[in-house]
């Protein structure tokens, strides 16, 4: 550094101190042999004597001597001052520099030779401190450093170029010194001296350990992080970018973020994102992205430009959360939301909803009997009993959306439910639609499930199939065992994940027809929720499948993409007994108990349905009264006590309603007289009470007749074990 600093001051940058004495060396040599031979030519050719010749030789003498110091007085003159001024120069810059340069001897005697005035503003001791005391820089250098610097100074080899040391200040204060060091070599070419330059680098090391634990912490975050350059090319990926996507960080460096395009944004949703970047500001957005093995996932991203000081964008910085499970969560959160304002909805109405259809179907059922007259042509009795039967199927499917389970499950066989329910499931597809069953060779396939569950799945998840095939096509229906949900990427998976320990039993249902988009899939399960033209679809059908999946410990998962078709499979717990499920066999209508003459009370406030009701029970042997609520029930209950057999009372009246007319059978001593609720509500919203029945509205006639004969039969079995309290007590 002093040599170019020499140069520029000399104004001769390209030429070296010996080239410049050899120049000089030479000029004087040819000046001084001009002289001598061109003075000796001219003295011995104008000397008129020996005399004269001999004083002008002298006299040439003396004028070459004054010459010659003359000049080199003038040489050495120039020098002194040029390297006087080089001096100068050089401890103005030393004395300029806020970095501390020193020189430090370390033959035969160590100490100081030079120090800069910068070591007290770095260090807090003078220079003179610094020359009075040689064992300075072991006192000032951190003892966790102190052993480095003594092995450089005992041993010059181990000195390095650069060396970042801790130096503790006069007032006690750490500081990080970074220091350039060059050994200089005596005459023996052994280091004679140590010559350094030393800078405060505490600033520098400081954001440096800043910055590593913001890169350790940006390395340890569970959130994404990626940086591309301006172009949009990768130029960092953290692990949680590889955890999530699926691409490591080597396969995406220099890749563009489109890897990561699902194509679930459209073109606007860019436009919109650039335009806002392009302004300057970060851009905060729900992206659905597609992972390196193809399947779907959801990330809340903010997107930040950094620019440098004129504005231009470097770097796009993107920091993106995955929410795939929180969305799943808040889906399943919002369907129970929904699905519980649903079941609350359906429970305030289903009860007068049910009142309705059950005067609908007691006057099929009247007039059904009075067939024998001609009154009422068949085929319109045929017709009315469908359509409240369309009614009753409705307000179960709402009831078994909004309660938390109302299902009887026993040992049943998949395969014996799709074989019994396939000429049902064929005459509801029109003739270009083909059903095809895949049912294994051995009934083996027992689940612990609610047969009518099943079938009422099963013939949702048919329908479907055959709305998805405008154009004809085919639906393959087929059971199986599987050890796991034999989910594909990007299939939907709603219900219990765990794998039971007899593994599945997975029935599914496959159409070739026009398949879902995204959307549709993501939107499939909410309640209300449907793509059927309006008035051909109640959009409760696959919220009523998930429920009784849920209900069951299953899971439901839908395989389908635009114009690919659909798979939608039910998986139930396998049970691990083999065989076939014995299935109830079907009541004989024709065979329905009847009464004895026994006294039946029927409390119902609807005027319709309660004559029909005593007409029916007349017509099976009973001797029926009615009363219109349960004020009038009581009275009845007063007057004739013990002879009434029976009590049928509707749960919801006004006033005095079923529940407290049984309340009140307990302070009239009628405790032993068999009771029936009837109600719209659902069996499983009845009052827990134990020992007595319970008749869904609307009720058919065999429901009527089996419930009363059950209930009646009960009570004559119990007389025996009541009466022998009764006699204990006495006793």
């Amino acid at each position: 550094m002093v040599s170019t600093l020499e140069q520029r001051l000399l104004r001769q940058p390209n030429s070296s101190a010996r080239r410049r004495a050899l120049g000089v060396a030479c000029a004087y040599g040819l000046i001084a042999a001009t002289w001598v031979l061109g003075s000796d030519h001219l003295l011995l050719r104008f000397s008129p004597n020996a005399t004269w010749h001999a004083a002008a030789d002298a006299l040439k003498g003396g004028f070459f001597v004054l010459v010659t110091t003359l000049l080199l007085y003038a040489l050495l003159h120039a020098y002194f001052r040029r390297s006087e001024h080089v001096a100068s120069h050089l401890d103005l810059l030393a004395r300029r520099s806020t970095d501390m340069i020193f020189r430090y001897r370390l033959h035969p005697e160590r100490g100081f030779e030079y120090v800069s005035p910068a070591a007290e503003a770095l260090t807090g001791y003078t220079p003179a401190e610094h020359y009075a005391d040689p064992e300075l820089p072991l006192k000032i250098v951190h003892p966790d450093d102190r052993a480095a610097l003594r092995r450089q100074m005992e041993d010059p080899a181990t000195v390095r170029e650069s060396d970042d040391l801790r130096w503790v200040r006069k007032d006690g204060a750490i500081i990080w010194m970074e220091m350039r060091s060059t050994l200089i070599p005596g005459p023996d070419g052994h280091p004679t001296a140590l010559e350094a330059i030393v800078r405060d680098v505490t600033a520098r090391r400081e954001r440096d350990e800043r910055r590593r634990i913001l890169e350790a912490a940006v390395e340890a975050a569970n959130d994404s992080v990626m940086i591309t350059a301006a172009d949009g090319q990768i130029e960092y990926v953290n692990p949680a970018f590889s955890r999530i996507t699926g691409w490591s960080r080597e396969a995406a460096l220099g890749q563009n973020p489109r890897i990561l395009r699902s194509g679930a944004q459209d073109t606007a949703f860019y436009r919109r994102m650039w335009r806002t970047l392009t302004s300057g500001r970060a851009f905060q957005g729900r992206f659905v992205n597609r992972r390196a093995d193809g399947s779907l996932y959801t990330q809340e991203a903010t997107i930040a430009p950094l620019t440098d000081a004129s504005g231009r964008v470097l770097y796009y910085v993107a920091v993106a959360r995955d929410v795939t499970e929180r969305e799943l969560l808040e889906r399943q959160l919002r369907e129970a939301q929904l699905a519980e304002v649903v079941g609350q909805f359906v429970a305030g109405v289903s009860h007068d909803f049910r009142n309705q259809l059950g005067i609908v179907r007691a006057q099929v059922l009247e007039a059904a009997a009075s067939r024998s007259e001609g009154r009422y042509p068949e085929a319109e009795l045929a017709q009315i009993d469908a359509a409240a039967e369309r009614g009753v199927e409705l307000v179960r499917k709402l009831l078994t959306l909004g309660r938390t389970g109302e299902v009887a499950p026993s040992p049943v066989s998949l395969v014996e439910i799709v074989d019994g329910l396939g000429p049902a499931l064929r005459t509801m597809l029109p003739v270009d639609v083909t059903l095809e069953l895949g049912l294994p060779p051995d009934d083996t396939l027992l689940v612990h499930a609610d047969r009518g569950a099943i079938e009422q799945i099963l013939l949702n998840l048919v329908g479907n199939a055959r709305d998805a095939l405008p154009a004809g096509g085919t639906i393959a229906l087929q059971t199986e065992r599987t050890r796991g949900l034999d989910a594909a990427p990007g299939d939907r998976v709603e219900g219990v994940a765990d794998e039971p320990a007899n593994g599945w039993v997975r029935m599914s249902v496959r159409d070739d027809g026009v398949g879902m988009t995204h959307d549709v899939l993501e939107r499939m399960f909410e309640p209300f929720y449907t793509t059927k033209p309006a008035g051909q679809g109640t959009g409760l059908g696959m919220p009523m499948v998930v429920r009784l999946a849920r209900l069951h410990g299953g899971a439901v998962t839908v395989h389908s993409f635009p114009h690919e078709g659909t798979t939608v499979a039910l998986l139930l717990p396998a049970l691990a007994a083999a065989g076939g499920a014995e299935r109830p066999a079907a009541p004989d209508a024709q065979h329905l108990p009847r009464g004895r003459g026994e006294r039946i009370l029927v409390v119902e406030d609807e005027d319709p349905l309660r004559e029909v009701q005593l007409r029916a029970l007349e017509r099976l042997g009973y001797a029926p009264v009615g009363a219109r609520d349960g004020e009038e029930g009581l009275r009845v209950l007063e007057e004739e006590g013990a002879g009434i057999g029976l009590v049928m009372t509707d749960l919801i009246m006004p006033g005095r309603g079923g529940k407290a007319l049984y309340d009140d059978m307990g302070l009239l001593g009628l405790r032993g007289t068999p009771v029936v609720f009837m109600s719209g509500y659902a069996r499983g919203d009845q009052p827990g009470v134990v020992g007595v029945r319970f008749l869904e509205k609307p009720w058919t006639l065999e429901e009527l007749a089996r419930t009363v004969a059950g209930a009646i039969e009960d009570n004559r079995l119990a007389e025996p074990t009541e009466q022998g309290q009764q006699a204990a007590t006495t006793g």
